[in-house]
């Protein structure tokens, strides 16, 4: 096992605007069997009743032109300056175009955290969380609801080495939901002495169960635990105990996973190590009820990579792409293997069409790992890892097939000015709502204190963002430090950690809040009606569908029926008459109040398609 282990952090992905399309598929089926009329004659009829196919395409709104205000004095009005214009439908229904803000409480638009902590959370913006005298974060989720699950290791007492998952609410306490009333479950999965806290091997189905990930606590195999909604171990899953368990290899020591990928296939991929007793590094897929799934890797349901027999070696992050093939980062200890990034196939085997024969691993002198990674909106994927033994860490963003570093970020593709930590590593990154780059980390001083720092999509320092683009955290008098950044379906980001007092640790949690930019001017006309009020709204400018917004083809700033603010519900802008696809023409207006202080301003909204 990598005796020194750079953590990974779990990702929320959360997609907006422009960045997405939603469409239902309801599809029912019926079957009939007539029985045979005489000894030779039979027949069978099966019929197909599809309700509803949509589509939706929005490359027509991928120009920034069409997408941003530019520069906006208080209490003006602007309007983008090109359409966005979105076609939309369906092959056999009618389809409607729908939009909305997903803002979390109806502002017309709001302001990204500057990294204050949220007063409202916890006491004084964070909470810290024990369950004995030594507790490490693992890693760490959050819900839907706001709610944060933590995996935690419990280093003292009678369950040594155990993990165990435990449930923040949304208020920063400890759920007294959770588990008939404990607020955590003792999982059987056990932590690996020598490894280092903050990895991710947590993430919650759309069902609201969590899976977990570790080391079985009755072998040497890497396993996943599934807890049901309510704290509850899911005993059906994994062949009756609630444990999913693989030793493909014949494992001598105790092997680990890393990282749980939910896929959207209903499976789910573990990614980590087997010790041989050498550390190889090892993805391997599971069925959904926790078989393995002997379709992925050749038959055998793993892939495994000596990284050129060096030491210490491990897979620690990885994302399904769109179409099932997944990519992996890790690396090594030592510099033969540091720095890997590879994809594989839908079924397990390696994709050669990246990379240089599926690899990609730059040569940066030293031992290291890919800990953490996020596939942007353009398809590039933007990687965190952190230097062996240095512990200095970097941020690359790597084109989309593998072929090298783009150099839209930092001029270079590379950023090295990340946080650090002395002693491991606990670092994280997470995509805000325009691209900004969030990373999670400790400084570097022997008490490091809890950092976070925010880039904007280039890789310049986002000095708006905490002390000249850094907010710091002194969580207790040791060395503090912030494993996970999650961002928040309002705009906020939800921060995990480690705090250290002596020879005692504790689990912290803490939240950043967004600003909302105050509401629409007068609710009931929807328009530019107040001067000095904010305003944010679409018009129609034209549509080939059947308009439900009254279209305007100079979608003037002024009073009238063709100014529509976007709400929080979704709510129809056009309709198709029939079968088949049409297109609607957007603009987007804003006018800020007259006393909004400057910094950027953001409206994150949905577009979606529906048929009946």
């Amino acid at each position: 096992m990598p005796p020194v282990v750079a953590p990974v952090v779990p990702r929320g992905t959360r997609t907006y605007a422009w960045a997405i399309a939603v469409g239902l598929l309801l599809v029912g089926t019926w079957l009939s069997a007539s029985p045979p009329r005489s000894a030779t004659a039979a027949s069978i009829t099966v019929t197909a009743n599809i309700v509803s196919q949509t589509s939706v395409d929005l490359t027509a709104c991928a120009s920034p032109a069409a997408l941003s205000f530019g520069t906006v004095q208080p209490g003006t009005p602007m309007s983008t300056n090109g359409d966005c214009t979105v076609a939309f439908g369906s092959t056999n229904s009618v389809a409607s175009l729908q939009l909305s803000q997903l803002d979390g409480a109806g502002g017309a638009m709001y302001r990204p955290t500057t990294g204050v902590l949220d007063p409202a959370f916890g006491t004084a913006g964070r909470s810290s969380h024990s369950l004995g005298t030594v507790d490490q974060v693992w890693g760490s989720a959050v819900a839907p609801d706001e709610s944060t699950l933590l995996v935690m290791s419990k280093s003292d007492g009678a369950n040594n080495g155990d993990l165990h998952l435990i449930r923040i609410g949304p208020s920063g306490s400890l759920d007294s939901t959770f588990n008939g009333g404990l607020g955590y479950l003792r999982l059987p999965l056990k932590a690996v002495a020598g490894t280092t806290r903050g990895v991710a091997a947590v993430t919650i189905l759309a069902n609201g169960q969590i899976l977990v990930g570790g080391s079985g606590s009755a072998d040497n195999g890497i396993a996943a635990a599934r807890v049901n909604a309510n704290g509850t171990l899911d005993t059906p899953f994994g062949g009756g105990d609630g444990v999913a368990t693989m030793d493909p290899g014949g494992f001598a020591n105790t092997s680990l996973a890393y990282r749980i990928l939910a896929l959207r296939s209903g499976k789910f991929a573990l990614i980590g190590f087997g010790n041989t007793p050498t550390a190889i590094a090892l993805v391997a897929r599971y069925n959904a009820d926790g078989t393995p799934d002997m379709t992925f890797g050749g038959g055998d349901a793993y892939y495994e990579l000596d990284l050129s027999g060096t030491t210490g070696q491990s897979f620690i992050t990885g994302q399904e792409l769109a179409d099932g093939r997944l990519l992996i980062g890790g690396g090594s200890v030592n510099n033969t293997g540091a720095f890997t990034l590879l994809r594989l196939t839908a079924d397990g085997t390696l994709d050669t069409s990246f990379g240089t024969a599926g690899i990609w691993r730059p040569n940066y002198g030293t031992g290291g790992f890919w800990d953490d990674m996020e596939i942007e909106a353009s398809g590039t994927i933007l990687l965190h890892g952190t230097s062996i033994p240095s512990f200095s860490t970097r941020i690359a963003r790597l084109a989309a097939d593998g072929s090298g570093l783009v150099t839209t970020l930092a001029g270079t593709g590379l950023i090295t000015t990340t946080p650090v930590v002395g002693s491991q590593s606990g670092h994280s990154i997470g995509l805000d709502d325009d691209g900004s780059i969030m990373v999670g980390g400790s400084t570097a001083t022997s008490n490091g204190d809890s950092v976070v720092r925010r880039y904007y999509a280039d890789g310049t320092l986002d000095t708006s963002f905490g002390t000249a683009g850094t907010g710091t955290y002194v969580v207790a008098t040791g060395a503090d430090e912030v494993t996970s950044v999650h961002p928040l379906p309002n705009g906020g980001w939800r921060l995990v950690g480690n705090a250290a007092t002596g020879a005692a640790a504790d689990a912290w949690v803490g939240s950043v809040t967004r600003t909302t930019v105050p509401d629409y001017d007068d609710t009931a006309n929807d328009d530019w009606g107040t001067a000095g009020a904010a305003f944010f709204g679409a018009c129609l400018r034209a549509t080939s569908a059947v308009a439900d917004w009254s279209p305007n083809a100079t979608c003037a700033m002024s009073d009238g029926a063709h100014w529509a603010k976007v709400r929080t519900t979704p709510t129809t802008v056009a309709h198709m008459g029939g079968f088949g696809s049409g297109t609607a023409s957007l603009r987007f207006g804003l006018r800020t109040a007259t006393s909004l202080a400057p910094g950027r301003l953001m409206a994150p909204v949905r577009v979606g398609v529906i048929a009946p």
